[in-house]
């Protein structure tokens, strides 16, 4: 079965009122799972976690290289108020 006649099979069990709703309804998510892939879930941090890992001392940033600098500063990026970590952060 390639995956035109895959895609067409599960499109078929969604239309086919004959089923039950909830295989019509898992054979569309199967299908939307793996054409715009799974939702990403949230997880919620922990303030105490927050405040640990604030209070973590970082490394010397004037010993990075240019690469590991722009590594630091996208991962900084991705956390909320995260360049205020660093020395003279902008926040």
């Amino acid at each position: 079965m390639n995956s035109t006649e895959l895609v067409g099979f599960v499109i078929g069990v969604w239309q086919d009122t004959r089923l039950p709703l909830e295989q019509r309804w898992q054979a569309l998510c199967w299908l939307a799972d793996r054409g715009w892939g799974k939702p990403v879930q949230a997880v919620e941090v922990d303030a105490e976690i927050r405040a640990e890992v604030a209070a973590m001392p970082l490394p010397n940033v004037d010993s990075l290289d240019a690469d590991e600098a722009r590594q630091l500063l996208a991962l900084l990026d991705r956390v909320e108020g995260g360049r205020a970590l660093l020395p003279g952060g902008d926040e």
